[in-house]
């Protein structure tokens, strides 16, 4: 758990670890300098709780992203689960993740549960649905993906085999974000199961208004042009992205792994350009080019075996019946509105 400065949520997020179904090994604290009643609240949960309870105040702020893993890396358990301190655990949290990583097979890393997104009193607004349900191997997961560090279990394995020092993920507004940072490289090395349950309450603190309220609804129309839209430069985007990953990657092997890891970092490196590349040729998909460049850009695709199940990182047949229609009819979304 991470804390700072939390002490008005804080206690019911403690009660809710008390009423798990499956009590934890240990709960492992790094406060990162709360001036608040904070350590007050940990210090007495810590004297009441039936198990562990480790509290290091931070001398200096750390930032959140490494104030969670520096708390992991004193973790002595197998498997870690990420705790923010306004949150609320459902009973069933650690128990059922408990039984995937059990029936889970042996290179699991990760394990993800869903949750139910709530106000400040937790009454629900929302429920998170991505990724889809299921075990997802190596590789199969695309290579930006994020979830929240709450619907996270991570097997504190990772963090003992890969250098944790000069973690800094250069492709997002946290570079030390601790949640993208396991997504990654559980993703890279391992499987990742996706629970269908919801084990967690997220709770929102800003004031929240109901998206869409008084918009008029969208036409037939105006819904197939969205989807045909001119999306070139989040191709672009993209390409430029998977390329940073892959030459991030592609340093990290250079150092302290294990063989079996620089391998593993090395190919996702390789596999991770190889999909940039695809990116890159899509985006020439686009009215900027005449007719000829849009036909080759999408028949390159096509013989790529770029537009197969989106589980192995393609783009999926439908998205390839949308490329088609815009190296066709570029101006096709345009002219429907």
């Amino acid at each position: 758990m991470g804390t700072y400065n939390g002490a008005t949520y804080l206690p019911e997020q403690l009660e809710s670890i008390l009423n798990q179904d499956l009590a934890p090994a240990e709960m492992v604290v790094g406060d990162d300098g709360s001036t608040d009643d904070t350590l007050a609240i940990l210090r007495d949960f810590s004297v009441r709780a039936p198990f562990p309870v480790q509290v290091t105040s931070n001398p200096t702020r750390l930032g959140y992203g490494e104030n969670f893993i520096q708390a992991a890396t004193r973790c002595t358990g197998d498997w870690i689960a990420f705790c923010d301190q306004d949150d609320v655990w459902l009973p069933p949290k650690l128990a059922r993740c408990a039984e995937a990583i059990a029936s889970g097979p042996p290179d699991l890393g990760l394990v993800v549960h869903g949750s139910i997104i709530g106000d400040r009193a937790l009454t629900e607004i929302a429920r998170t649905n991505w990724p889809k349900p299921g075990l997802y191997e190596r590789l199969s997961l695309p290579p930006n993906w994020i979830v929240h560090g709450y619907r996270q279990v991570v097997r504190r394995l990772l963090l003992n085999e890969i250098p944790l020092k000069d973690r800094c993920i250069p492709w997002i507004w946290e570079p030390e974000a601790h949640d993208v940072w396991a997504c990654l490289i559980a993703s890279i090395t391992g499987s990742v199961a996706v629970l269908d349950d919801r084990l967690a309450i997220y709770r929102r603190h800003e004031t929240n208004t109901t998206e869409g309220a008084g918009l008029v609804p969208k036409t037939l129309l105006e819904r197939i042009a969205g989807k045909i839209r001119d999306n070139s430069k989040e191709h672009k985007e993209n390409a430029d992205l998977y390329c940073v990953i892959s030459r991030y990657l592609s340093d990290r092997a250079n150092t302290q792994l294990t063989p079996h890891r620089r391998d593993q970092f090395l190919s996702a490196s390789a596999q991770i350009a190889a999909l940039g590349d695809r990116f890159a040729v899509r985006a020439q998909i686009n009215p900027h080019h005449s007719l000829g460049e849009r036909i080759r850009a999408f028949s390159a695709l096509a013989r790529s075996g770029a537009y197969s199940s989106k589980r192995g990182w393609g783009f999926g047949m439908a998205e390839g019946a949308i490329d088609l229609i815009r190296a066709i009819l570029p101006n096709i979304a345009r002219d429907l509105r």
